[in-house]
């Protein structure tokens, strides 16, 4: 008997969940590098809040050092004066190109990262 249809059609009803799995391989790759560099953007963020004695240009010198200009990071700073806190957060927004997953994760799939440092005048 002939063996090699019987592959094909086994292979042709396994291909879609293969290339599921490989598209949502990459969108959590996706989405792991770009928690990373919002981690390290809010680094260098915070040094510029510590280093500053004027909160008023805080948030113009955080957006000229951000790295990733062709998409959009918000920046929220909050100041709580009666504590000496400031709470700086980034957020980035992005799409996700496995079928299905938006559905799970939501679209676009919005990764922030929120620090709160004390801020000594």
């Amino acid at each position: 008997m002939n063996k090699k249809g019987q592959a094909l059609i086994e292979f042709v009803l396994i291909l879609p969940v293969l290339i599921i799995l490989l598209f949502s391989i990459i969108d959590f790759g996706n989405i792991m590098i770009t928690k990373n560099n919002l981690e390290s953007e809010m680094n260098e963020a915070s040094t510029i809040v510590k280093n500053t004695n004027d909160l008023s240009n805080v948030y113009d010198e955080v957006s000229n050092k951000i790295k990733d200009k062709d998409k959009k990071i918000e920046i929220s700073l909050q100041v709580n004066n009666e504590d000496n806190y400031i709470t700086l957060s980034l957020s980035k927004s992005i799409k996700t190109i496995t079928p299905g997953l938006n559905l799970i994760l939501g679209y676009p799939y919005k990764i922030s990262v929120e620090r709160t440092i004390i801020y000594e005048k």
